[in-house]
């Protein structure tokens, strides 16, 4: 409660000094489906998510602008082969983001939770968490804020009665760089994560994002590396920028992905799918397409039982609209 109370404090600040800058306010809906078919399980991942936009999200490091992103997500995961120990083939993920800039202060909320019950099912299966930061630095290719954050859930560190520690203060971390040839972000806020863009604007680029999983193995590490083709680049040196902007590509591309879940009742009983797979995709800015071929999918159970659910391939369709 004291999370949400927070947050409902200085969501109206910033929607107010928004509101001095511009009154636009952008709504996202995605749609979007992916089927996994490897030997020993089949996989259906619908998923349905709004996104909510006010302000420049791309504004210049070397200018203030107040803005924000609230994103809502929700993922039924849907097995079709029995798994081990009875465990549940229905699994189900939800996902609330907050993301505000006010001035050269960022103010960040989450809600995560992946379970057979989301939220419902204990402490142990959904991540929430508030944070604050300042911008210590900025330059014209480079900003760096640090803050701090306190997130509630089940980390694993127990207390003298045994029960689990409830609430853990983390850093809050965001560093920006953005050059005609390199630009990307640093994030650490629940996780660490690391995107970048090499060559972005020109028609051949290549784009990543990383980030761990868990800390168990290199097999954690997770994300996806594509290298683009642009049928219309946004700043291509010498020419003139195309008036249909940036909307068309095809790429191809290697990922390693996981889908993981905290289950109810006992503390770390846990599930999780991951497959590493290379694919192809078609990007038409509010339609994108995916297939690939996936060399290697597992299984693993409470952190320890692993079991190779072969090679097989993978199709993805999503749907978004910006109005």
């Amino acid at each position: 409660m004291v999370f949400f109370t927070a947050f409902l404090v200085f969501l109206p600040k910033i929607w107010l000094y928004c509101e001095e800058e511009t009154r636009d306010i952008f709504f996202i809906p995605q749609l979007s489906y992916e089927f996994i078919n490897v030997e020993n399980q089949r996989i259906h991942i619908p998923t349905t998510g709004l996104g909510i936009m006010k302000g420049d999200m791309e504004a210049p490091f070397t200018e203030v602008h107040n803005r924000f992103l609230m994103l809502a997500m929700y993922q039924p995961l849907l097995l079709q082969e029995k798994l081990f120990y009875s465990f549940s083939e229905n699994y189900h993920t939800i996902k609330f983001l907050f993301d505000g800039r006010l001035e050269r202060q960022q103010f960040m909320a989450i809600l995560n939770s992946r379970s057979e019950r989301p939220i419902a099912g204990g402490l142990q299966t959904f991540t929430a968490g508030i944070g604050w930061g300042y911008e210590l630095l900025r330059a014209d290719s480079f900003s760096f804020i640090l803050g701090a954050a306190i997130a509630a859930g089940d980390f694993g560190i127990d207390l003298p009665n045994g029960d689990p520690l409830p609430v853990m203060p983390l850093p809050l971390i965001r560093l920006k760089f953005k050059t005609e040839w390199l630009d990307g972000s640093f994030d650490f806020f629940d996780s660490p994560g690391l995107s970048f863009n090499i060559a972005p604007g020109r028609r051949v680029r290549f784009s990543a994002n990383l980030y761990m999983g868990n800390y168990r193995s290199v097999e954690d590490l997770m994300g996806e590396g594509i290298i683009w083709y642009r049928f219309f680049p946004s700043t291509l040196p010498g020419e003139k920028k195309s008036s249909l902007g940036d909307f068309l590509g095809i790429g191809a591309g290697i990922k390693n992905e996981s889908f993981s879940y905290n289950l109810s009742g006992e503390r770390n009983k846990t599930f999780e799918i991951q497959h590493t797979s290379i694919f192809g995709i078609l990007d038409v800015t509010m339609l994108k397409l995916s297939a690939g071929y996936i060399f290697d999918s597992r299984e693993l159970y409470n952190d320890g039982t692993k079991r190779s659910i072969g090679k097989g391939f993978f199709l993805g369709i999503q749907v978004m609209y910006r109005f």
